[in-house]
């Protein structure tokens, strides 16, 4: 699954070694955290903020600026679900994109335009 394919290592022409998640961190801006999060709701397939900090032992603003990240490249949704008639409401992350997806698509873009 999505870790699996994170955590691969690839070997390029010139004999580098480099992990696939150092890629897509280059190219999106995302920390290795924010790549964490993502494989989490993946598998998941939707979450809530308060089982996101009992899984990763992070506090409320770290994982809400990583939530921010992944939503702002459409790789997540947020959905608003009411608990109860009362309260602040829950909100429920989802994956928007698939990365693989996205990667794909972009590094095609970038042959074509060097091309």
């Amino acid at each position: 699954m999505e870790e699996r394919f994170l955590s691969k290592e690839f070997i390029t022409k010139s004999g580098r070694r480099m992990k696939i998640n150092r890629l897509v961190s280059a190219l999106y801006g995302l920390s290795e955290f924010d790549l964490n999060v993502y494989s989490i709701i993946r598998e998941k397939r939707e979450i809530t903020l308060k089982e996101l900090i009992e899984i990763t032992n992070k506090n409320k603003p770290i994982l809400i600026k990583s939530l921010k990240n992944l939503e702002n490249l459409d790789l997540i949704t947020k959905q608003k679900i009411r608990n109860g008639e009362k309260g602040r409401p829950v909100y429920i992350y989802k994956i928007n994109s698939i990365l693989e997806n996205i990667l794909l698509t972009d590094l095609k873009e970038l042959v074509n335009f060097i091309h």
